[in-house]
């Protein structure tokens, strides 16, 4: 069995300029060695943060924040920060 509980925020300041949060935790799943289940389950949590800014009509830019932690003693704990741009043409 696997739960996984997950929320997002947006808020547009002006066409084009805006703020998000997300959040979620995700536990369950188990390693399995040769068949065999080690009752080994796992939690994790993770949360972002991000921003769009438009730079003219037609090009933006996005900068966000990526973070994760585990609940036990193996697992990822990352931190990533992020930049993008978008063209519409």
């Amino acid at each position: 069995m696997y739960l996984i509980g997950q929320g997002h925020l947006i808020y547009t300041i002006m066409p084009g300029l805006w703020l998000g949060a997300s959040a979620g935790y995700g536990y369950g799943g188990e390693s399995t060695i040769d068949g065999n289940s080690s009752n080994d389950r796992k939690g994790n949590f993770g949360w972002g943060l991000s921003m769009g800014i438009p730079v003219s009509r037609s090009f933006g830019l996005k900068f966000a924040y990526i973070g994760t932690r585990t609940d036990q003693d193996t697992g990822a704990d990352t931190d990533s920060f992020i930049l993008a741009c978008a063209y519409q043409w």
